[in-house]
């Protein structure tokens, strides 16, 4: 039973590192991770809270999370 638990915390791991990584990505698809960004810092927070929430709307409406 030990070894199992062992595999199962491993993959586990690899799977919210995999989630992650492709949470990740769809984020930097709105490029607001790679300009300067020229407002102050609470515009700053509502876009990134923006972009968050279209991601997240995106997994709810059963987009696949790996591709």
């Amino acid at each position: 039973a030990g070894l199992f638990v062992l595999y199962a915390g491993r993959r586990s791991k690899r799977r919210a590192r995999e989630r992650h990584e492709t949470v990740n990505n769809r984020l930097k698809k709105f490029n607001a991770l790679y300009c300067k960004f020229r407002h102050d810092i609470h515009k700053h927070k509502i876009m990134f809270k923006a972009i968050a929430t279209i991601v997240k709307v995106s997994f709810n409406n059963c987009e696949k999370l790996f591709q």
